[in-house]
């Protein structure tokens, strides 16, 4: 049966069709005019020689519902579905003006780190709404990312494609290559997952994780992580080939963002990223500003919809996953916390010691050339009583000096007064003025009580000697009538 999409054409009494779009082996996309909205629209229906598969027509009708119950900016909006005169379903979507990421790649080359993350991050908007739904994409690619602009002239990345490509049964690799060339046919296995490949029934939101994966290393490197020219040594290189750097392409590019990347590219799927939102989170330190409102609307659907769990964990001196290792975004945050706080150790061990320079140097250039000399006679004779060294010069703590000769009560005592005495008489260089010095600097406690016995001056309750009193001396009597 030969189908007319020849333009001029009236499809469902209320579909002009303009141009044709595109055509493949199983479906046609054409632009035409909405007679009765009065709009121009995208319309994308079946060939008949897709109608003599069940599942096909099921698949087709199935995604054209979810595509339009995803309420998000950044996938097509679907205005209506139907059934043409021939049988063959059809769905009618806004028309885009702009070009995909892969025409864009071709045109540019390597996108900068904030447009390449801004755009899969709009695009993760849509699959992690997606994803709360229950739809898994399962052909995202550079073809099916479509740059637009908004009418303020910001750009806007919209989603196509929910799983319609994929509309029949058996192997889809079988069935890709009967519906497109085979240039097209190595078009989605660059960006399917290991476990894709081994079976597409059975995948969950992990493979998207992969594909978007695939597309960010594409859109910073200008190549997909795997190539190959046959089928064959693609799988092969999917399935065990080793991942290239990003950074040994790409110099320039962060190391976070490279391990971001190889987290999304992990064919163990316990290792890889398991949700949109845990990339989303792992991408927002690269992201421009205007990615933020992206990042916290995934957050946000994530949470709502319980997906949030694998997104961050909740606190535990264990931050191990569920199967006794870290995923990659797990074991990331906990060496970025470990490097810091032992960055921190260091800064403050640091710190420590240089205060403790700082004054020292500063205690020693206080110190007087006597003063000097007088510690190191302290310290190289024994004899010398405790009194007559102040306290901060022999290192005590309390006042009691730290060598092990008697310990001087901090009262001074006669034999005390005496000896400095005698010594200033020995020493004529020294003169008085140094005898008052080292008096001066002997430690006093008047509230400390003197031994039993002693023979010291009795001071009345409810008074205090003055601390410019000097010091009693053994020519003066006590009112006890006593001589100290």
């Amino acid at each position: 049966m030969t189908v007319p999409v020849e333009p001029g054409t009236v499809l469902a009494d209320k579909l002009r069709i303009e141009a044709v779009i595109a055509k493949g082996g199983m479906g046609v996309l054409v632009a035409a005019h909405h007679l009765k909205l009065d709009q121009r629209v995208a319309v994308k229906f079946l060939l008949p020689e897709a109608l003599a598969n069940p599942e096909a027509v099921d698949r087709f009708e199935r995604e054209a519902r979810a595509a339009a119950k995803i309420q998000n900016e950044h996938t097509v909006r679907v205005i209506d579905v139907g059934t043409l005169d021939w049988g063959a379903p059809y769905m009618v979507m806004e028309y885009l003006r702009g070009c995909d990421l892969s025409a864009l790649l071709s045109a540019r080359g390597p996108m900068p780190v904030e447009d390449a993350v801004d755009y899969v991050l709009q695009a993760s908007e849509a699959i992690s709404e997606a994803h709360t739904l229950g739809i898994v994409h399962r052909d995202l690619k550079p073809s099916n990312l479509f740059l637009i602009e908004r009418p303020d002239g910001t750009p806007c990345i919209k989603v196509l494609d929910f799983g319609i490509s994929k509309v029949t049964g058996g192997s889809d690799l079988l069935e890709q290559a009967k519906m497109t060339s085979t240039g097209a046919l190595l078009g989605s296995p660059l960006y399917m997952s290991p476990e894709q490949l081994r079976c597409s029934r059975d995948v969950d939101m992990r493979t998207d994780v992969w594909a978007l994966g695939t597309i960010l290393f594409e859109l910073l490197a200008g190549r997909p992580p795997f190539v190959a020219e046959t089928m064959p040594e693609l799988i092969t290189a999917l399935q065990s080939g080793e991942l290239p750097s990003l950074r040994m392409i790409r110099p320039d590019l962060p190391d976070g963002l490279e391990y971001a990347v190889e987290a999304c590219l992990e064919r163990e799927l316990h290792r890889r990223i398991p949700s949109v939102a845990e990339l989303a989170a792992r991408l927002a330190p690269y992201a421009p500003k205007r990615s933020r409102v992206s990042i916290d609307r995934i957050l946000r659907v994530s949470q709502a919809s319980g997906l949030a769990m694998s997104v961050l964990p909740p606190p535990s001196s264990d931050p191990t996953s569920r199967n006794g290792e870290q995923t990659a975004g797990e074991l990331v945050r906990t060496n970025r916390v470990q490097s810091r706080s032992g960055r921190r150790t260091l800064i403050g061990m640091a710190a420590v010691g240089i205060a403790g320079l700082v004054l020292a140097t500063v205690y020693l250039a206080k110190r007087t050339p006597a003063e000097a000399t007088r510690v190191e006679r302290a310290a190289s004779d024994p004899q010398v009583s405790g009194a007559q060294i102040p306290a901060a010069e022999t290192g005590s703590v309390s006042g009691a000096p730290i060598d092990n000769g008697p310990v001087v009560s901090p009262v001074p005592s006669v034999a005390n007064t005496a000896t400095a005495e005698e010594d200033s008489r020995e020493q004529p260089d020294a003169g008085k003025e140094s005898a008052d010095k080292r008096r001066a600097a002997a430690p006093r406690a008047p509230s400390a009580r003197p031994p039993t016995g002693a023979r010291v001056g009795v001071v009345p309750p409810g008074s205090a000697r003055s601390p410019a009193a000097p010091a009693p001396t053994a020519n003066k009597k006590d009112p006890l009538g006593g001589r100290l």
